[in-house]
């Protein structure tokens, strides 16, 4: 059964995982995406935890009696409800603390309101399409009056406020909210298989997550004397270490870079003891791929997990302002996966430690 069993609590509830995929040309928020190299025809792809529904689910309108605010469904039925019975304190009572008195300007222009309560009249339910966890917010995908019309669809985000649940507009500008909301319009929504997820009429059931790219971006070697070490790439290789923070020392070597780390910090990083050999102990280097995106990041985490490969750390925020998580490969090899925010990728995956 698919439901949204466990969302009263909180979103992080949701079983399983949804992939949205969207073409950049279709996204509200396209500059990020072009600055790394991608073209309008490329596709974007986004892995967020979540459940799609088979049939979306009908929520016909209900009285204000009846309403509740305990789950991301029945906020969203009472939302729907509201406008229909263009009911403003109604309407306020369903959004967040913060936002009613914006809210209740924009109820007072009569022109606008009389264009709301006739859209609204003409439609007799709302379809629920399935629901998405995005840090502590639930975006649930919805369609008014038509199954069938996915184009008109739009993402309804909520909040837990005081124990209930609340629709909000503090997402409005954000890339995640865009990206879900044009692949569930004009893209692909995939549900990951085996969870209990299954599609429906414009869904995909099939793959999770995003491959990694066949490209290596920097090789990293554990050193007991990061001076020491430094100076015999430098003094005695030849090479010339690029500017770095004290804790570690970069080479360029023309689109892939070389780094040392001291033993200890690299074991620290990916979660291994400095001592431990073989397995999935620390072997005194690391092999790493950068991705475009925190969201390429956990995509690339989405299709190893799927997968079965061994994570030695999940993705998270790290010190130095970048996200980045270590998985392994069945000989214990360690690869992080990371998004550098300093550094940029050109379109060939060349690296370059600047930012353009």
């Amino acid at each position: 059964m698919v439901a949204m069993i466990g969302l009263g609590a909180a979103p992080s509830a949701l079983a399983g995982e949804v992939a949205f995929r969207a073409q950049l040309k279709n996204l509200g928020f396209q500059k990020r995406h072009l600055d790394s190299g991608k073209k309008f025809e490329d596709t974007i792809e986004l892995v967020l935890p979540g459940e799609l529904f088979k049939p979306p689910r009908e929520l016909d309108p209900i009285a204000r009696d009846q309403a509740d605010l305990n789950t991301p469904e029945a906020a969203v039925r009472s939302d729907f409800s509201a406008w229909k019975a263009d009911d403003a304190e109604w309407i306020k009572a369903n959004f967040a603390a913060s936002e009613q008195a914006v809210l209740a300007q924009f109820l007072a222009d009569a022109e606008i309101r009389a264009g709301s309560k006739a859209g609204f009249a003409t439609l007799d339910s709302v379809f629920l399409w399935g629901v998405v966890r995005y840090r502590d917010y639930a975006l649930v995908l919805i369609t008014y009056g038509q199954i069938d019309d996915r184009s008109r669809g739009m993402t309804a985000a909520l909040v837990q406020e005081d124990g209930v649940w609340k629709r909000t507009n503090a997402l409005s500008g954000d890339e995640t909210l865009d990206m879900v909301w044009s692949a569930f319009r004009v893209g692909e929504m995939v549900a990951r298989a085996g969870t209990g997820l299954v599609s429906g009429e414009g869904l995909v059931a099939g793959e999770v997550g995003t491959a990694m790219e066949q490209r290596l971006s920097m090789v990293t070697l554990g050193v007991a004397d990061l001076k020491r070490a430094i100076a015999f790439y430098e003094d005695v290789v030849g090479w010339k270490a690029a500017p770095s923070p004290p804790e570690i020392a970069f080479f360029d070597l023309g689109g892939l870079v070389f780094s040392l780390y001291p033993h200890a910090d690299m074991a620290k990083d990916r979660n291994a003891a400095s001592g431990g050999s073989g397995g999935t102990g620390y072997q005194g280097f690391a092999l790493a791929h950068n991705a475009r995106s925190k969201e390429e990041v956990d995509s690339i985490f989405a299709r190893l997990r799927e997968r079965g490969a061994t994570i030695l750390k999940e993705p998270e925020e790290v010190f130095w302002g970048g996200y980045s998580g270590y998985f392994a490969d069945p000989d214990g090899h360690a690869w992080e996966v990371a998004y550098n925010p300093h550094w940029t990728i050109g379109a060939d995956g060349r690296i370059s430690m600047t930012k353009d």
